[in-house]
């Protein structure tokens, strides 16, 4: 006997954009998907008004919801969001105020997303493009994996996903967010080192900058301008965003230093992750900032900083290293968690 179709809406609040989905259910299957919607959100009142208004449209209210944000979700209840005005505070009351299912609506980080993204793309068989294959395959339990995914973009996001078989034979997933890339950095070489107290003088930081200072939109624009201030002292520096930085980087000689240290950056912190964690089965780069510079990373210094060890190369070779090129993996991740998880 059919039953009756379920609404499900998956949202993924960033620090610059918003983007919604909604799918139908009936039997457990989808019927039925909406258009993904995208627009510049940077205000709890704005977020509110958008959910409320997407719901108003399909003339339903969603049975399931997922939402994630690029931000720490305590108690899976409230999240603060430094890369909005005021540095916002959003709690699940709010979310029900505007329309989403009270006890049943999940708020997970960004990551977590990514996460179930990874798991769902997994279950569809999907190819990821390689960027580092070992020259042996690696000889892993059968019944237990374990993935890295790394973001990096506006901000610098890691997750970990191990998935696995219990002694009975069911299948078992854990998605566990890290902020690992919050520690302090530390130097890649004397260059970077003169770049790093720059930095800490420029932010006025008690501290010193941590990998995602680096790593970041706002990290790529400041290491730019260091880099001209520090050892360009005669050139005239342009005001460039991110964006125009890294469409520029295969041109101009300091963009594309700049961006080199972003992704080396990016490499190092994930040689810690790795080795902490050891992704046999693989370390997989996501986001729609990798997507763009899959070319860049390709032939940049993330692998080689990723893979530089003097006593444990011979593990990091071992790890297979891939891109997914899927900018929908949040969005993914937030309907399959509805779909799995409630």
């Amino acid at each position: 006997m059919s039953k009756n179709p379920k609404l499900n809406i998956s949202i993924d609040v960033g620090g610059t954009n918003t983007r919604l989905q909604f799918e139908t259910i009936q039997n457990g299957q989808q019927v039925e998907s909406s258009e993904i919607f995208k627009v510049e959100i940077n205000s709890k009142q704005n977020l509110q008004e958008f959910i409320r208004g997407s719901i108003n449209k399909q003339k339903r209210i969603p049975n399931r919801c997922t939402i994630g944000f690029a931000g720490i979700v305590l108690n899976k209840n409230e999240v603060n969001l430094t890369r909005w005005l005021d540095r916002t505070k959003i709690t699940l009351q709010d979310l029900y105020d505007c329309g989403l299912p009270e006890n049943k609506t999940l708020m997970l980080n960004d990551m977590e997303l990514a996460g179930y993204g990874f798991l769902d793309l997994k279950e569809s068989e999907c190819e990821f493009t390689k960027l580092y294959e070992p020259p042996v395959k690696t000889q892993t339990e059968s019944d237990h994996s374990r993935s890295v995914l790394l973001a990096p973009g506006t901000g610098f996001g890691t997750t970990g996903v191990i998935t696995g078989k219990t002694r009975s034979g069911e299948k078992y997933y854990k998605v566990i967010p890290s902020e690992v890339q919050h520690i302090t950095v530390s130097a890649l070489d004397e260059k970077h080192e003169k770049l790093i107290k720059w930095m800490k003088n420029k932010m006025k930081l008690s501290n010193l900058p941590s990998w995602e200072d680096f790593v970041s939109g706002s990290g790529l624009e400041l290491t730019y301008q260091g880099l001209i201030e520090l050892f360009y002292p005669n050139m005239k520096p342009e005001e460039l965003s991110a964006e125009q930085i890294a469409e520029k980087a295969l041109k101009d000689e300091i963009c594309r230093e700049a961006l080199d240290i972003f992704y080396r950056c990016a490499g190092k912190l994930t040689h810690a992750i790795a080795l902490f964690f050891r992704p046999f089965n693989g370390i997989y780069l996501c986001g729609s900032t990798t997507t763009k510079n899959a070319e860049f990373i390709k032939h940049g210094g993330f692998l080689e900083e990723l893979q530089k060890s003097t006593d444990r190369e011979n593990i990091l070779k071992l790890l297979p290293v891939y891109i997914i090129e899927d900018e929908d993996i949040n969005i993914k991740g937030g309907l399959w968690a509805c779909r799995n998880i409630f």
